[in-house]
């Protein structure tokens, strides 16, 4: 092989190393976003579930009106709607979930 492309193949291999590294920096930033995110609606969700359980405390609601909501106002079903009632039952009664629940 002749130095040109010797020299060719070197400077084409330093752009995709930089390329790779390039990209390599952008899903770790996509991902600290999304982390972030993530930190942003759990701090939401939790928030949200203070205020309502202290409503509920205050003003005492049947988790048959919970059940009743959630069946005519979702699409929900299989183990997303476990989790949901789950909450739900946690909640408006206080019983803790029957598993350990991402955000409880």
């Amino acid at each position: 092989m002749s130095e040109l492309m010797l020299n060719q193949i070197q400077v084409l291999l330093t752009k995709l190393s930089e390329d790779v590294e390039r990209m390599g920096d952008l899903s770790t930033e996509q991902v600290n976003n999304l982390l972030n995110m993530l930190d942003g609606l759990a701090a939401h969700v939790l928030g949200t579930k203070a205020v309502v359980a202290a409503l509920v405390k205050k003003y005492p609601i049947d988790l048959a009106d919970a059940e009743a909501w959630l069946a005519e106002n979702t699409d929900v079903n299989g183990a997303s709607y476990s989790d949901i009632l789950d909450a739900a039952r946690h909640i408006v009664t206080g019983e803790k979930p029957s598993k350990d629940l991402p955000i409880a």
